[in-house]
């Protein structure tokens, strides 16, 4: 399947391919809902390695009708930036870097 505007999509694009699809550095996660389902939702991190290159998406994927763009701003996606920091630093990517990607 060809990378779509899903939130791992994005996070693939812009973060792996350097696809310029935002103007600034788009706050984290992602959020998507309807893409290629009308129902499902998902929200995408990304996760960094060595040289502080994109090394995966981390995301969390479910049904439209529970995951919704306010949670993002819940515990539950600072948890999800936590973790994907915590990966990345695992990973070999700079705590510097990570700490401005994901602002926790």
């Amino acid at each position: 399947l060809p990378l779509d505007n899903s939130a791992i999509g994005q996070v693939l694009r812009y973060w792996g391919l350097n696809e310029p699809l935002f103007d600034s550095v788009p706050e984290l996660p992602l959020f998507t809902s309807g893409i290629r389902d009308p129902h499902i939702a998902a929200f995408s991190v990304p996760v960094f390695g060595e040289g502080n290159k994109l090394l995966a998406a981390l995301a969390l994927t479910g049904p439209a009708s529970r995951l919704t763009q306010s949670m993002r701003d819940s515990e539950m996606g600072k948890l999800m930036k936590e973790a994907a920091c915590r990966l990345s630093v695992k990973s070999g990517a700079h705590k510097v870097m990570c700490d401005n990607v994901y602002k926790i």
